[in-house]
C-alpha cells in the first residue's frame, strides 16, 4: 500500500500530502498524476523560474484526470501557494490570470 510522505498542519487541521520533487515543469502533470492512490493532496517544490502558465495548466489537467484530487500546495522557497480544485471552478476562464497574481 502506498502511503503519503507528509502529514502537514494548516490552520489547525492535519492533512496527508504526497511530496513530488519536480525535475522539469514539462513533466509536472505526470508527476502529479503519480500521486493518485497515495493521497488526494500533493506538495510540489518548484523554483520561480518555472513558467507559471505551464504550471497552472498542468495542475488543471491533474484535477481533470484525478477526480479525488483536492489540493496542490506549491512551495516557492518558503512561500506556499495553495491551489484547490474549486480554484478552476471559481475562476473559469481567468484562472491563468488569477494564478499569475498568486505567483508574483
Amino acid at each position: 500500500k502506498r502511503n503519503p510522505d507528509y502529514l502537514f498542519e494548516r490552520d489547525g487541521i492535519f492533512h496527508p500530502y504526497d511530496l513530488k520533487r519536480v525535475q522539469s515543469i514539462y513533466s509536472l502533470e505526470q508527476d502529479l498524476i503519480k500521486s493518485q492512490g497515495q493521497t488526494n493532496r500533493v506538495i510540489i517544490k518548484i523554483n520561480r523560474t518555472g513558467n507559471p502558465r505551464i504550471i497552472i495548466n498542468s495542475i488543471r489537467k491533474y484535477f481533470e484526470q484525478v477526480p479525488e484530487a483536492q489540493e496542490v500546495l506549491i512551495f516557492q522557497g518558503k512561500r506556499p501557494i495553495s491551489i484547490e480544485r474549486n480554484f478552476f471552478e471559481q475562476n473559469k476562464k481567468v484562472y491563468i490570470k488569477e494564478f499569475l497574481k498568486l505567483w508574483k
